[in-house]
């Protein structure tokens, strides 16, 4: 469907694309963002597709609709749309304990937290360098991060990069992490009393997905 197709109250005004490179090259001044992409898509058609910036500096290399980006813990919210979905196809619920799907003994004779308390990041667990740890080794061989990435690791252990690589072998798997959390956390309060940003419970969160999927 082209969006001249659209009924004429959904169409967008004439010279919206105009306007809306204006304002996000205006965005990208004012917050000196080095470069970005975006994207507006219908189920049958881009409707708009722009590169703003560079993705090389020194290379005058430009950003456009082939360019990669990391985005990081924007992967946080497709966890969380998944376990959305399972809830909505009736396969577990966002008020589960975790400890229906997950092998926790953290929470041993005490309430455990819910589903729902680690997509809000209220589960009581603090923060931990387990993915500090997994990143030094994915990010070995990147030129940029690798260095700073390594020298963030080395400051959570004391056995220089053969222990970074035997720690991050320990948490790698669903069930190594949760064994880590159960034998070195100690949790910050009751679920639901605080938040705090937490990299391990979405990292399990995926964990569920995976076990309640298939």
């Amino acid at each position: 469907m082209n969006t001249k197709d659209l009924p004429e109250d959904h169409r967008p005004p004439d010279g919206w694309q105009d306007a809306l490179d204006a304002g996000l090259a205006a965005l990208a001044e004012r917050t000196q963002t080095p470069g970005m992409a975006v994207s507006l898509f219908t189920a049958h058609e881009v409707v708009y597709e722009r590169g703003f910036g560079h993705r090389d500096r020194e290379a005058g290399a430009l950003v456009d609709a082939d360019t990669l980006f990391g985005i990081a813990s924007v992967t946080k919210s497709f966890t969380a749309l998944a376990l959305r979905a399972l809830a909505a196809d009736g396969l577990l619920g966002l008020d589960d304990p975790v400890t229906y799907h997950l092998p926790f003994t953290l929470w041993e004779g005490r309430q455990a937290p819910t589903l729902r308390h680690f997509l809000q990041h209220a589960s009581g667990l603090p923060p931990t360098p387990t993915m500090t740890w997994l990143r030094a080794g994915s990010q070995a061989n990147d030129p940029v991060a690798a260095g700073p990435t390594l020298r963030e690791a080395l400051l959570t252990v004391t056995g220089g990069e053969e222990e970074i690589a035997r720690r991050a072998a320990e948490v790698a798997t669903f069930e190594g992490m949760v064994a880590y959390l159960n034998e070195n956390v100690l949790l910050l309060d009751e679920p639901g009393a605080l938040f705090s940003y937490s990299n391990d419970g979405y990292c399990l969160m995926g964990g569920v997905v995976e076990r309640v999927s298939g």
